[in-house]
């Protein structure tokens, strides 16, 4: 079994950080409402436990003014309520829209829509990828152990692993164990 490069520790703590704010603004939104509002139109909602994306048309939105990120949370006045991970995600795309206008129907085009999920598919995007650079840290050979089976060669001079039989290189496993204390 080859040595495994080791991912940088810092991934796996910063993902773990992210997967415990996710979980527990999902836990928060059955009783309150998250709102993250651009200046470019673009809105982050999280509430009942889903998450939804949302874009305005350009056109329609015009000219705005103000601070470039705001961020305000309501309460709910209903029970705690979770439904929104039960829920299939949802996607409104930009297309053409029918208009009815007196007697006149005309097809516009727009470029508003949004994207929901449910904020388990939010955490699973995240959680994934973090519990793989745990396990990956925690199965990797360590220095001054046979790369086969991972037995500790401190002190062997005869080139060969005790344990299995493998062939180490001479003075291997003491380099590895040097390195490992500096």
């Amino acid at each position: 079994m080859a040595r495994r490069s080791s991912p940088s520790p810092g991934w796996k703590w910063l993902g773990t950080l992210a997967c415990g704010l996710i979980l527990a603004l999902l836990l928060l939104s059955g009783r309150y409402r998250f709102y993250l509002t651009t200046r470019w139109a673009y809105n982050l909602e999280v509430m009942t436990g889903s998450v939804t994306f949302q874009w305005l048309d350009r056109d329609a939105r015009g000219e705005r003014t103000g601070p470039l990120a705001q961020f305000r949370t309501t309460r709910r006045p209903d029970p705690y309520d979770l439904t929104g991970l039960l829920r299939w995600p949802r996607y409104w795309p930009p297309g053409v829209r029918r208009v009815q206008s007196g007697s006149d129907v005309t097809d516009v085009w727009y470029l508003d829509g949004y994207c929901s999920l449910p904020g388990w598919m939010v955490l699973l995007v995240v959680a994934v990828p973090t519990t793989w650079l745990w396990w990956n840290d925690r199965h990797r050979i360590h220095p001054g152990h046979c790369c086969k089976c991972g037995y500790n060669l401190t002190g062997n001079a005869s080139g060969r692993c005790p344990e299995c039989g493998e062939a180490v290189p001479r003075g291997r496993a003491a380099d590895d164990v040097a390195d490992s204390r500096t």
